[in-house]
C-alpha cells in the first residue's frame, strides 16, 4: 500500500490545528513532542524531522483504508459495510458478577481477562476512570484487575499513548481494548511504515474494539454534569439508552440521573467525532458493542454483539465458548442488517460534514480552532521582577485578569554579569543589604504564590497546570541558583553519565531532544559517533537532563558529598 510519510509541522497543519484531532495519543511517547493533557493532546516543542511516526500513525493522517484491510484481513471477510467479518454473535460474560461490574454484558472483561490467563498477551491495556471524568490509558498485568475496569465514561481515554509506553519499554505481549480511531492508528502501525520501529508494534498480539458512534469533549461533559448538581467524584457509570428513549443516564452514589439526549448531542460530542466514518472498530481482531433484542432494553443491556474479524479473534472467541467463559444466544432476525445499516449512515454522515469543511476552503478545513479559554502565561527572569513585572502584576489583579506568572527566582545576583538585585541581599558593590522577598511582595499585590523547584520537573509541571485552572492573578516563583551564579554551590549533587547500550543517538527517534531542544551547554552532540556527550568541566551535576531523556539512558547518581 502506498505510504504518505510527512513530520510534526504536517502533522499540525493536517490535524493539530484542525478540528480532527481524536485524543486517541498515537503521537505521544513515541518521543518527548508531544503529551495528553486534559483531553487535549499538546506539543510541547517542535521538530524538524521530515518524516515522522506521529504523521505516519495518526488516523486522521491520508489513509487508504481498503488497501490496509486488505493487508491486514483475508480477502473473503471483507464486507462494505462492516470491514472483515468472520462471524457475528450475540454473547454475554457467564459470570454475572463481571456483567455487573462491566459496561452492558461484560464480554469485554471476560475476553481480556481470558486472553492474558491463556497467555495470549501478558498485560492489558484498559481505561481507568481516572480523576474527575478524565479517564487514562493503563497498564493490567494481573488477569483480576481487568474487571475493574469495565465501566464507561464516553470520553476517550488516550490508550495508544499508553501502548506506545510500554512497547518501548519491550519484552511484552500486549493486549489493548480500543476505539475506532484508535484500532485505525494501531493498524497503521501493524502496516510498519517504520521499520526500524517493528519490533515494538510486533508486542501488539491483541485488540478488542468498541462500538463508537461518538465519544464526549471531557470539557463539556464536566460542565453539563455539574450544571445538573452531580459531582463528577460521585460518578459510578453512564449508559446511552435505545434511540426511543434519547436519554443518557448518569449512575451516582446518590441514585441515577436522566439527561435528554439533546442536551448532549451534538453540544458534548467531541468535534472530531462528526467525522469519522467508522462506528465498528473495523480494524480490530474483535468488535464489541451493545445490542437490541426483541425482549426490549432491560434484557438487551445485558448482552453485547460481537463481530470477529481475524483468526486470531475466532480463536479467542471458540476458547471463550469451550471453556464457558461467555454465554451465548441465537442472532436475532434484522440485527445483522440493522448494524450495517448503522455502520453505513455514520460513514455517509462523516462524508457529508467533511464535504461541508472542504466547501469552506483550506482555511475552513485546516484552519486553527478559535480556543477563547486558552489560558494566559507570561514568564519572566528573575532581574525583570522589581522593574517589570510588580507593577503589572498589581495592575493585573486591579483589573480582575485571569493570568499565570512564572518568574525564575536564583535567590542571588542577576545572570546577565551577575549584578544584585533588590531580593540579592547586597548593593551594587557588595556589601550587604536588606533582602527584598519577592513572595511577599506578590501576595501583598494580591496575587497567589506557589513556590517550586524547576528541577523538579514532574511537581513543576503539575503546580502550572493547577494554576492554569485557577481564577485570578497567579505567580510560579522558579526558585534555585542559576549555573554559574557565585550562590551555586560548589559540590555538584549528581554524577551524569550516558549509558552507551541504552542511548540510541540517531536511531532514537527523538530527534535529538536531549541536545537539540533541552540546550544545556553541558549536553553536546558528538558528530564523530553520531550520539550526545557530556562535557564534564562544564557539567553542574543538576541531573534534569537524566528526567528529559525518553529512553532512560542518562544517568544520574546521588554524589557522596551531596
Amino acid at each position: 500500500m502506498e505510504r504518505i510519510m510527512k513530520g510534526q509541522r504536517a502533522l499540525l497543519e493536517e490535524v493539530g490545528q484542525s478540528p480532527f484531532c481524536t485524543g486517541c495519543g498515537a503521537c505521544v511517547n513515541l518521543c518527548a513532542y508531544h503529551a495528553v493533557h486534559e483531553d487535549h493532546v499538546i506539543t510541547l516543542h517542535e521538530c524538524d524531522i521530515e518524516q515522522g511516526r506521529c504523521y505516519a500513525y495518526c488516523p486522521r493522517t491520508p489513509t487508504d483504508r481498503d488497501a490496509l484491510r486488505k493487508l491486514l484481513f483475508a480477502a473473503e471477510d471483507i464486507t462494505p459495510e462492516l470491514g472483515a467479518v468472520r462471524g457475528y454473535y450475540i454473547a454475554r460474560a457467564a459470570d454475572e458478577a463481571k456483567r455487573a461490574g462491566a459496561q452492558h454484558g461484560g464480554t469485554v472483561t471476560a475476553l481480556m481477562t481470558l486472553a492474558m490467563k491463556e497467555g495470549i498477551i501478558e498485560s492489558a491495556i484498559v481505561a481507568d476512570d481516572g480523576p474527575d471524568l478524565l479517564p487514562r490509558g493503563v497498564t493490567i498485568n494481573f488477569p483480576e484487575e481487568i474487571a475493574r475496569q469495565g465501566k464507561s465514561r464516553f470520553v476517550v481515554s488516550p490508550n495508544v499513548a499508553e501502548f506506545n509506553a510500554l512497547a518501548w519499554a519491550g519484552g511484552r505481549k500486549i493486549g489493548i481494548v480500543a476505539t475506532p480511531c484508535q484500532t485505525l492508528a494501531l493498524a497503521k502501525m501493524r502496516a510498519r511504515p517504520v521499520a526500524a520501529h517493528a519490533a515494538r508494534i510486533d508486542q501488539l498480539k491483541l485488540v478488542v474494539g468498541l462500538f463508537c458512534g461518538w465519544a464526549l469533549s471531557w470539557e463539556k461533559l464536566r460542565t453539563l454534569v455539574l450544571g445538573k448538581g452531580i459531582d463528577p467524584k460521585h460518578i459510578e457509570g453512564m449508559d446511552i439508552l435505545p434511540s426511543q428513549y434519547q436519554m443518557l443516564q448518569v449512575y451516582t452514589k446518590q441514585g441515577t440521573v436522566d439527561i435528554p439526549l439533546d442536551e448532549v448531542d451534538p453540544a458534548c460530542v467531541r468535534e472530531a467525532c462528526h467525522y469519522c466514518p467508522d462506528m465498528t472498530a473495523e480494524f480490530a481482531d474483535i468488535s464489541v458493542g451493545s445490542t437490541r433484542l426483541p425482549e426490549g432494553w432491560d434484557v438487551a443491556r445485558g448482552w453485547n454483539q460481537v463481530i470477529v474479524r481475524t483468526p486470531l479473534g475466532e480463536e479467542l472467541l471458540a476458547l471463550a465458548r469451550t471453556k464457558g467463559i461467555l454465554e451465548f444466544r441465537g442472532v436475532p432476525e434484522g440485527n445483522l442488517d440493522r448494524l450495517k445499516k448503522a455502520s453505513l449512515s455514520k460513514r455517509k454522515t462523516a462524508s457529508e460534514n467533511l464535504a461541508v469543511l472542504a466547501e469552506k476552503g483550506a482555511a475552513g478545513l485546516f484552519g486553527k480552532p478559535d480556543s477563547p479559554g486558552q489560558p494566559v502565561v507570561s514568564v519572566y527572569g528573575g532581574e525583570a521582577f522589581f522593574q517589570e513585572v510588580l507593577p503589572s502584576l498589581a495592575n493585573a489583579v486591579r483589573d480582575r485578569a485571569n493570568m499565570t506568572v512564572v518568574v525564575s527566582n536564583a535567590g542571588g545576583r542577576n545572570m546577565m554579569g551577575f549584578t544584585p538585585n533588590p531580593a540579592s541581599g547586597v548593593n551594587a558593590v557588595d556589601d550587604r543589604d536588606p533582602h527584598a522577598d519577592m513572595t511577599a511582595r506578590c501576595e501583598a499585590v494580591g496575587a497567589k504564590v506557589r513556590i517550586r523547584d524547576p528541577f523538579d520537573l514532574e511537581e513543576t509541571r503539575a503546580a502550572l497546570s493547577r494554576m492554569m485552572k485557577e481564577d485570578g492573578v497567579k505567580v510560579l516563583v522558579l526558585r534555585q541558583s542559576y549555573a554559574l551564579s557565585p550562590e551555586k554551590p560548589e559540590k555538584k549533587e549528581y554524577a551524569v553519565s550516558i549509558s552507551e547500550t541504552l542511548c540510541l543517538g540517531e536511531k532514537c527517534g527523538c530527534n535529538r531532544l536531549c541536545t537539540r531542544v533541552f540546550h544545556c551547554p553541558a549536553l553536546v552532540w558528538d558528530q564523530d559517533r553520531k550520539k550526545p556527550r557530556i562535557e564534564e568541566d562544564i557539567c553542574t551535576g543538576c541531573g534534569v537532563c537524566s528526567l528529559v531523556c525518553t529512553t532512560g539512558a542518562i544517568v544520574r547518581r546521588q554524589t557522596a558529598s551531596a
